[in-house]
């Protein structure tokens, strides 16, 4: 690896993260300040949406994340991790799981932002029965 490729996907990380915040109101970053954390994942809340839902709805816009840890991907329920980080349930409920590599360039990033934004705005108002 690249031995500037930490660094890039830090920096790559930090833009998604304000990126995020700057578009969806109310968004939670779940575990440490994201300067703090590896420089490769960043797990973030969308209050109010399902994540599962933002997931298949950022597929549909080319945006690929994931609900939870790659070992628990076949799992269809509130990531334990989150609740035991005192997260509580509704906002774990509302978890990605957006991970980096070092090919990541900014353009990907703004649009993944962008898209994410847009489509918060659009399921926000809508409730589960």
């Amino acid at each position: 690896m690249d031995p500037q490729a930490p660094a890039a996907m830090m920096a790559m990380k930090l833009r998604l993260a304000q990126g995020l915040l700057q578009r969806v109101p109310g968004l939670v970053i779940n575990g440490p300040d994201p300067k703090l954390g590896a420089p490769h994942i960043l797990n973030a809340s969308f209050p109010g949406v399902r994540g599962e839902v933002m997931l298949h709805a950022l597929e549909g816009e080319g945006v690929y994340v994931s609900t939870g840890s790659a070992c628990s991907s076949k799992k269809r329920k509130v990531s334990g991790v989150l609740l035991s980080m005192g997260i509580p349930a509704g906002v774990a409920e509302g978890a990605l799981r957006f991970s980096l590599a070092a090919d990541n360039d900014c353009a990907q990033i703004d649009y993944a932002c962008e898209k994410a934004g847009a489509l918060y705005q659009a399921l926000k108002g809508f409730r589960r029965k």
